[in-house]
């Protein structure tokens, strides 16, 4: 099936940390960990720290924590020119377990997924996850050390006796796509994350599959684009407008209500979203390389924190 994402890349990364002490955590911890991972990657590489203001400084252009965490939209792009930023070339996937209290000598595993030039930067991504072990996690600064790095072929890349880095396997679109198999005639989608999607300025509460092609085609696109350096080409309308025809056989999904804590925003920001299973079916041939991408990359909005992280259960119906 040769579709516009096949050039399409990422790097899927397992970073392992090992508790030397007892530390709470929140039931979920993407926020902590994306929290923290941004406050360490500013310090680690910043070198114009009385600079608050990432664009106005000079420096701006050729910085990995400008690029990482900021990603300014480039000048002259023509590309979503209402907005100043572009999706991160990073999605953290936090570990699902609701566990508060870790253990030391505990293992505490979460998965990284690099997109395209984001790749030229894994080793900033092992230095700061190594000082942030070391600085601690959760409001209690809980430390760790960062045990070993390994990549999507079970390589360990990075691991704390060696302490050097290897080369990671990347992974492209097609390679992916391939891998998923055959299309089914109907999917589960299991949201394992709090979905959230915006139609029409709103949160969606009640999920349609064109709702979420729609995020999922213009999320991919944008992030081919800014961070693959490819121009996908793509009848947006024509395709849009054929996932309606796409059914909902069955909606497990149901709301749940979070929120976190922005050090930068000194509030409560809303993290609340869909939860749990859906089902459509349908003639999904046109949509599937987007459905199977999209369970990579995550759906939705706040995708760096772990937020609409979904697995696909296929389901080939019996004639």
């Amino acid at each position: 099936m040769i579709t516009s994402f096949d050039d399409f890349s990422i790097s899927r990364l397992t970073f392992t940390f090992r508790a030397l002490e007892d530390f709470p955590l929140p039931a979920y911890k993407g926020s902590t960990l994306r929290g923290a991972f941004g406050y360490a990657f500013k310090k680690a590489v910043c070198i114009a720290r009385q600079q608050k203001q990432c664009e106005k400084c000079i420096l701006a252009a050729n910085c990995a924590y400008n690029y990482i965490f900021e990603t300014p939209r480039p000048s002259g792009a023509v590309v979503m020119r209402k907005y100043e930023k572009v999706p991160h070339p990073f999605i953290l996937w936090p570990p699902l377990t609701s566990q508060r209290m870790i253990l030391a000598g505990q293992d505490l595993s979460f998965g990284l997924i690099l997109i395209g030039r984001a790749h030229d930067y894994l080793p900033y991504f092992v230095l700061v996850m190594d000082e942030l072990a070391s600085r601690g996690l959760g409001k209690e600064r809980g430390k760790c050390q960062l045990e070993q790095v390994m990549d999507s072929q079970g390589l360990v890349i990075y691991d704390q006796k060696k302490r050097e880095l290897l080369p990671a396997a990347t992974e492209s679109g097609a390679d992916l796509i391939r891998r998923a198999g055959e299309v089914p005639d109907q999917v589960t989608l299991e949201f394992l994350t709090h979905l959230r999607l915006v139609r029409e300025k709103r949160i969606v509460r009640k999920l349609f599959f064109q709702d979420l092609y729609r995020s999922l085609l213009r999320r991919l696109a944008i992030l081919q684009r800014f961070h693959c350096g490819l121009t996908p080409v793509i009848n947006f309308r024509g395709l849009i407008d054929q996932a309606a025809a796409i059914k909902t056989v069955a909606d497990e999904t149901c709301w749940q209500e979070s929120r976190r804590y922005s050090t930068r925003q000194k509030d409560y920001m809303s993290t609340s979203g869909l939860i749990g299973r859906i089902t459509f079916s349908g003639d999904l041939m046109p949509f599937w390389p987007v459905l199977v991408l999209g369970s990579y990359v995550n759906a939705g909005k706040n995708t760096s924190f772990g937020l609409g992280r979904y697995r696909i259960i296929e389901e080939n119906l019996q004639v």
